[in-house]
């Protein structure tokens, strides 16, 4: 039986995860070369607005 209290925690761990996920797909790592681009010579991560393959 699930109470109002567990769907809400089910329900953040839901986003929790979605989050990582979007952040983890819009990530440039050193060295990288997304959707055509020149690859990311910056020395550290990038996040690429939109995702790696905008």
């Amino acid at each position: 039986m699930f109470t109002a209290e567990s769907e809400f925690n089910q329900n953040i761990c839901f986003l929790k995860d979605m989050i990582k996920a979007v952040i983890e797909s819009a990530r440039v790592l050193p060295g990288q070369s997304v959707a055509g681009s020149c690859p990311n010579t910056t020395g550290g991560t990038l996040i690429r607005p939109g995702g790696r393959s905008c």
